[in-house]
């Protein structure tokens, strides 16, 4: 049952980047949301690669470039960077 629950909160991450994506074309000023989603969607991909299919080849690269994303996006949030 997590499997199923894990992979639709990547199929609803996925969607939500692609429309605030879209959005971030007329308000720039959502980079950083944008930032956000895509960080959550590398760690969740990152996730199910590693549990649901079992795929150990881009699992480290999906952490690691999620990470990055994901604390680039919180400090862009706070004004930081």
């Amino acid at each position: 049952m997590n499997k199923k629950i894990s992979f639709k909160v990547q199929i609803c991450l996925s969607v939500l980047l692609v429309v605030v994506g879209f959005i971030v074309l007329f308000k720039n000023e959502l980079f950083p949301v944008l930032e956000l989603v895509i960080g959550c969607d590398l760690l969740c991909l990152a996730y199910n690669n590693k549990v649901l299919f079992k795929r150990k080849e881009l699992t480290t690269l999906y952490l690691v470039f999620g990470l990055i994303v994901l604390i680039v996006g919180v400090l862009s949030l706070f004004g930081v960077i």
